[in-house]
């Protein structure tokens, strides 16, 4: 792709990661403590992160012991539950890396270690149908936040084997699934064709808001994280495709509920034969 050379400073390259931060999770975290009556013993060590507002209604159908909890923030419903003889977290956390990053942070502090990572994305490759399983395994960082976490460098990677057994899962189930790059970008409005069509070459799959992002922290917390995406409009074509003609809002619902219990047995297993 062309690139156009600035003289100008940018602050967003300025200063280092390893930087020491003026505040920090585990200064919120003290607060926390000491303003509610949050038990650290509720905390689960693994959590789902999920795009899909609706999924969380169907947790009682089949997990077991589901509460809803006051954790993390007032922000934010954490739903716990017991699936295959452990203890785990799902929250919705709004759309957009800086809110999902933030939660992020506060759930680590919180001693939550390994994620799944589960939403929605478009897609640049139009030959690949609505409903697509994707599970990205970089992602290019077009965004702000994963600068504050990694030294600069055009891609973030998933270096968590959790990504495998994710992949293991669906195949189990019979599930087809589609693995490649990511591109995370901040200006939804400014999804250029230039972009498109560079990304696109370099094997990206999907384009999304939040995954750069969250990679970033996980690589700098020394966390486990993956992510599974469910492809819905293109930006590939000669015009933007929203896709949505034929497919019933039910089947969609559905579908993509169901992944919230890929990722959970994912999470949950150490091992998958």
């Amino acid at each position: 792709m062309q690139r156009d050379s600035y003289s100008t400073y940018l602050p967003l390259l300025d200063g280092n990661p390893t930087d020491e931060a003026i505040t920090n999770p585990s200064e919120w975290l003290s607060s926390l403590r000491s303003s509610t009556n949050i038990s650290m013993d509720t905390i689960p060590e693994c959590c789902v992160i999920s795009f899909f507002r609706h999924a969380g209604a169907r947790l009682g159908e089949w997990y077991q012991d589901v509460k809803e909890q006051l954790w993390p923030d007032p922000m934010f419903r954490a739903i716990t539950f017991t699936a295959h003889g452990q203890r785990c977290g799902y929250l919705f956390p709004g759309y957009g890396a800086p809110i999902a990053s933030l939660l992020l942070e506060q759930l680590i502090a919180l001693g939550v270690r390994r994620f799944g990572v589960i939403g929605t994305a478009g897609t640049l490759r139009p030959e690949l149908p609505y409903g697509s399983l994707l599970i990205p395994r970089w992602a290019i960082r077009d965004e702000g936040i994963s600068y504050h976490y990694l030294p600069p460098s055009d891609v973030v990677q998933v270096t968590s084997s959790l990504s495998d057994r994710v992949l293991a899962v669906l195949r189990q189930r019979g599930l087809t699934v589609h693995e490649g790059g990511t591109w995370t970008t901040d200006a939804i409005y400014r999804e250029t064709r230039r972009k498109v069509e560079a990304f696109r070459e370099r094997g990206c799959a999907s384009v999304e808001m939040e995954l750069a992002s969250l990679l970033a922290i996980a690589a700098f917390r020394e966390i486990e994280l993956a992510a599974l995406f469910y492809l819905t409009d293109s930006v590939g074509g000669t015009r933007w495709d929203s896709r949505r003609d034929g497919k019933p809002d039910e089947l969609i619902r559905e579908e993509t509920s169901n992944l919230v219990t890929v990722v959970v047995e994912a999470l949950a297993s150490t091992e998958i034969s």
